[in-house]
């Protein structure tokens, strides 16, 4: 599906005109809650201000700190820089089915915010509304992993 034909208040339904209406309605909404002046959107494509808004979300996150300072000092890599991987848009997720047995757990390989590859250890807690990302361990992508993310990432 072509996200931009859904919200193109061109695309030929009543129905797609009606779902673009009421969107660009709740964004000038938002907009106007932030001081937003409606010039400012204009400047953007709509389109992609729709899709912006509607998918913007926020992660909690939680840790053991004890943990935290034993992979510091094992992997050199603290778990404030590994949640930083997790707003990478082209991030790998892996099931960790090895070390599932308990809860199950994933694996996260991206970029983090100081332009490192890491993978991120990590399994959900909470509830569907409020939903934890429990940081497990992170460490640094070695060569060949870190190969596997760019073969992934780039055309």
């Amino acid at each position: 599906m072509n996200r931009g034909s859904l919200y193109s208040p061109n695309g030929g339904s009543s129905v797609k005109t009606v779902i673009y209406t009421r969107i660009n309605w709740k964004i000038k909404k938002v907009l106007k809650q932030l001081n937003i002046v409606q010039k400012e959107i204009f400047a953007i494509d709509k389109e992609f201000a729709c899709i912006y808004i509607i998918y913007i979300t926020y992660m909690i996150f939680e840790w053991d700190e004890n943990k935290a300072k034993t992979n510091f000092i094992k992997h050199k890599v603290t778990f404030e820089e590994a949640q930083t991987v997790f707003y990478d848009e082209n991030a790998l997720l892996l099931a960790d089915e090895k070390h599932s047995d308990e809860e199950e757990r994933f694996i996260l390989m991206g970029i983090s915010s100081m332009m490192n590859t890491l993978l991120v250890c990590f399994c959900e807690r909470g509830s569907e509304e409020n939903e934890i990302i429990r940081i497990i361990s992170s460490r640094k992508a070695n060569k060949k992993e870190t190969e596997q993310y760019w073969k992934r990432r780039l055309p």
